[in-house]
């Protein structure tokens, strides 16, 4: 298992050696069900794990928890630590390039309440689909990490 605060942090997207990144820490759950699919929330932009920004004072947990449930409706527990992987992002809208900080942990479905944000469609892949759909590199390699920590 990957330590979180380790300098062999993976790195994902290509550098632009001319611009200033912004360093945003986040967290993100790969959320397994029972029959072994995993949660994906679809939005415009695409398709993304459960998780987003670390709020000032936040765990990894907290945040986890507070992302699922916003963004996909779900409580979720066990969670275990994948490791860490840097993002490396430009945002066209804001014109600003971020370094996403991720932090990557498994979590358990304990309960599905429905719902979620308004813009996010919340999906049950296998992670092999998942694999193929999520947006991020960091996020693909997360899931392939989740399923050979889920296997040992």
């Amino acid at each position: 298992m990957n330590d979180p605060n380790s300098d062999d942090v993976r790195v994902f997207g290509v550098r632009d050696a001319a611009a200033h990144y912004i360093d945003r820490p986040g967290s993100y759950a790969v959320t397994f069900r029972q029959d072994g699919h995993v949660a994906v929330v679809r939005t415009s932009q695409g398709a993304y794990l459960p998780g987003g920004g670390t709020d000032a004072g936040e765990s990894l947990i907290e945040t986890i928890d507070r992302e699922a449930l916003e963004e996909a409706g779900l409580v979720v527990g066990g969670h275990t630590l994948i490791g860490r992987a840097d993002e490396l992002a430009f945002c066209t809208s804001q014109r600003v390039h971020y370094r996403k900080i991720c932090r990557f942990l498994t979590a358990e479905l304990v309960e599905e309440h429905g719902g979620g944000e308004a813009d996010h469609e919340l999906e049950w892949l296998s992670p092999e689909q998942a694999v193929r759909e999520l947006a991020h590199g960091s996020q693909r390699w997360a899931v392939q990490e989740a399923v050979r920590i889920r296997s040992n």
